[in-house]
């Protein structure tokens, strides 16, 4: 959850796999079958279920489902595949570096600091690694490759007042991995049969650090709704797709009101941009 505006102005940095095998060990624990490592291989539709093939390994399975849950994030692999499209509201994206951070092991907060070309984000992912990116705009990166997208990267670090002088020492070696942090939905969000849920719905910017605390709201709200559907609520997918639609609205215009907090760079294409709003 957000943590930067609160009062106490403090927080705990989630570890994901640890977080995830705990989930799945939960799950399993309450009688679900988990399938680590499974591929969904093909999923055909019946009159009242999918007839579903999985790899598992070097095997294949076989079973039928009443319902799918699209929750692979924000390729929405399954929902793609029936039809519903990916709308994207902005062209964000985080350029993002790991480096070994040994002698800094008491070092334990996250920053942020905003940039005219966009902002950054430092946090520590272990006990000697740490996670540095710059969130901005892909029609601002250079398009030469990797070697002029790393001096780039170098430059506009240098600019910074924090991060540069935490970054220093990331060594010329270090490679950049780029990765979609724009804000978009998928329309629509369920349909016969399947519904979609977490990022695969909609993804938020990762300065809402909301990821986590949405997916599981949003599995604890499909969960109720496929039961709701399975027990022959016609109005199930509606009232889901509805629901989704205001919490995406009511982010956004959150998010705005964010962006509009930074008054420097008026100039900057990136701030005029989020100023502009939803």
């Amino acid at each position: 959850m957000d943590y930067f505006v609160h009062p106490g102005q403090h927080g705990l940095n989630l570890s994901r796999p640890q977080f995830d095998e705990a989930l799945a060990r939960a799950c399993e624990q309450c009688g679900a079958t988990v399938l680590r490592s499974a591929i969904l291989r093909r999923a055909l539709k019946r009159e009242t279920d999918w007839e579903i093939e999985l790899s598992v390994g070097d095997k294949i399975r076989k079973c039928t489902a009443s319902v799918i849950i699209d929750a692979t994030g924000r390729v929405a692999t399954f929902a793609r595949s029936q039809g519903a499209k990916v709308r994207a509201h902005d062209r964000q994206i985080a350029v993002v570096a790991f480096h070994n951070d040994s002698n800094d092991r008491n070092n334990t907060r996250s920053l942020v600091e905003s940039a005219e070309i966009g902002w950054w984000y430092s946090a520590p992912i272990g006990p000697t690694r740490r996670i540095c990116m710059l969130v901005t705009d892909d029609d601002f990166l250079p398009r030469r490759g990797h070697p002029e997208l790393y001096a780039w990267w170098l430059d506009q670090l240098s600019r910074t007042g924090q991060l540069a002088y935490r970054f220093r020492d990331s060594g010329a070696s270090c490679q950049l991995v780029i990765r979609s942090a724009r804000s978009q939905r998928v329309e629509p969000p369920c349909g016969i049969g399947w519904f979609a849920v977490g990022d695969a719905a909609m993804a938020f910017d990762p300065m809402s650090s909301q990821g986590i605390a949405k997916a599981l709201d949003h599995g604890k709200r499909a969960a109720a709704d496929i039961a709701s559907h399975l027990a022959g609520d016609a109005s199930t997918m509606e009232r889901f797709a509805l629901n989704l639609e205001r919490q995406y609205t009511a982010y956004r215009a959150r998010r705005a009101d964010y962006y509009r907090i930074e008054k420097r760079w008026s100039r900057s294409m990136f701030w005029k941009r989020r100023h502009e709003g939803p």
